[in-house]
């Protein structure tokens, strides 16, 4: 177990996830039994308790990292500045198709049913898309230049072996 005991896992995922899972829920069995292995593994190196699954009931192919129980697990081991555990715990939630649907944002089709992505909880922290142009890192004159390109970078590298 390469991150025992150095890293906390939180293995999250919906138990109708029928993207992952064909039905018989033999992928949740499983990933509980593995887990319970490791967490033997965990507690043998000194960290019990820093591996867990969760599970949303009914719950399919989700963006569970953005889940409130994550954030938790996130503000256990990383710490959350802005907020305490309890505000963590109390935030708003909001439903992600409404909120996709709110700001024309289209999901790709097999996640856009409510058992996956549209049908998400998600803490409410007053996020909004942003523009292509919020978004860019370089300036319109900036771009293809070739400090600023794959291309260009290679030509440099080649050009440092050439002289070495």
């Amino acid at each position: 177990m390469l991150s025992a005991p150095h890293c906390t896992l939180l293995i999250a995922n919906g138990d109708a996830d029928t993207v992952i899972d064909q039905g018989n829920r033999a992928v949740w069995d499983g990933t509980r039994q593995v887990v319970a292995e490791a967490e033997k593994m965990y507690a043998t190196l000194g960290a019990p308790g820093k591996i867990a699954t969760w599970f949303e009931a009914e719950g399919g192919h989700r963006p569970y990292f953005c889940y409130r129980e994550v954030l938790e697990v996130i503000h256990r081991e990383l710490d959350t500045p802005a907020m305490s555990l309890d505000q963590v715990r109390t935030l708003p939630t909001l439903n992600a198709g409404r909120w996709c649907d709110a700001y024309g944002v289209q999901l790709e089709k097999l996640y856009g049913t409510e058992l996956h992505w549209r049908g998400s909880t998600l803490p409410d922290l007053k996020l909004r898309p942003m523009s292509r142009e919020e978004l860019a890192c370089l300036r319109t004159d900036e771009i293809g230049k070739p400090e600023y390109t794959l291309e260009g970078w290679l030509e440099v590298i080649e050009a440092a072996k050439q002289t070495d």
